[in-house]
């Protein structure tokens, strides 16, 4: 069976496990709660913890929105 080239079969992509730890950083640096982010990104909470835990893949443009909703209150 092939073996996944980013996770290499374990699931986890590191990558990704990396810029969530970087983002939920920023988060506290910022003040801000999951809550607040994911409301002004359209997303629940859940969803948001899921992507700073490295649970869920991180595109180009969910980094974009996350730094925007921290960095000027949303306005994407």
């Amino acid at each position: 069976m092939p073996v996944c080239p980013r996770c290499g079969g374990t699931g986890k992509i590191k990558d990704d496990k990396i810029i969530g730890e970087n983002c939920k950083k920023l988060r506290n640096e910022c003040g801000k709660s999951l809550r607040e982010v994911g409301k002004k990104m359209g997303f629940s909470a859940s969803y948001i913890c899921d992507l700073e835990h490295g649970r869920r893949i991180w595109s180009s443009n969910l980094v974009e929105s996350y730094h925007k909703a921290l960095l000027n209150g949303g306005e994407i």
